[in-house]
């Protein structure tokens, strides 16, 4: 069996482990601001958060992929999960204000050229390194159970939930199908779970019985 295969199983039985709202804004601020290194570590946390992207997919963003367009900051990800030898994937993120600010305050300051996060080389940050990163701030907001990919998944279950639409989550993170995507995070729709109860309540209750009382 497959790699994908069976995270897809795994995440069918268990469902996708994800950050709550309250841990994403302390994961956000964990960062210390105040100097260089905190303000690209926040930078890098909020493009994971804000665009779902893999931990390789955000290391290896570059400068001229990144625009700041009419209050907008969009990135466009080149897909990184995908078949040896097939032709390019990309696709268009559109941050949420809180974390292109965070970003566009990197780049402003920073003035990287030619990976958003580089190093001392201005070579990318390695993938390790960015997971390391990752780690130690979800252990300083007091998420040890979670791990890197935990902020992708939090992103998909947070897209469903918002919008009720998995096809907008598998366009978010790329999946190259619709049924991955669904397999992760059709648990987080509850449109139709909250319309059955409501329609419960109607029959029990006929004078309306929508929500708690």
């Amino acid at each position: 069996m497959s790699t994908t295969q069976t995270e897809v199983r795994t995440a069918t039985q268990q469902g996708p482990s994800i950050l709550r709202p309250k841990d994403v804004k302390a994961l956000l601020a964990a960062p210390d601001r105040r100097c260089r290194l905190g303000k690209r570590d926040s930078a890098l946390l909020a493009v994971l958060l804000g665009s779902g992207a893999r931990i390789g997919e955000a290391v290896r963003l570059t400068v001229e992929n990144v625009e700041f367009a009419s209050g907008r900051c969009r990135l466009t990800l080149r897909t990184s999960k995908q078949r040896s030898g097939s032709p390019a994937k990309w696709r268009c993120v559109t941050l949420p204000a809180l974390t292109g600010r965070l970003l566009r305050d990197w780049v402003d300051y920073a003035r990287p050229r030619l990976f958003v996060f580089e190093g001392p080389r201005h070579e990318a940050i390695s993938t390790r390194q960015g997971r390391r990163i990752v780690t130690r701030y979800l252990r300083q907001v007091g998420r040890t159970d979670l791990h890197c990919h935990s902020l992708r998944h939090t992103v998909g279950a947070q897209v469903v939930r918002a919008t009720g639409s998995i096809y907008s989550a598998q366009k978010v993170l790329g999946h190259s199908s619709p049924a991955t995507t669904s397999a992760y995070y059709a648990c987080f729709d509850t449109r139709d779970a909250d319309q059955v109860a409501d329609a419960l309540a109607g029959v029990w209750s006929p004078r309306g019985g929508k929500g708690l009382r």
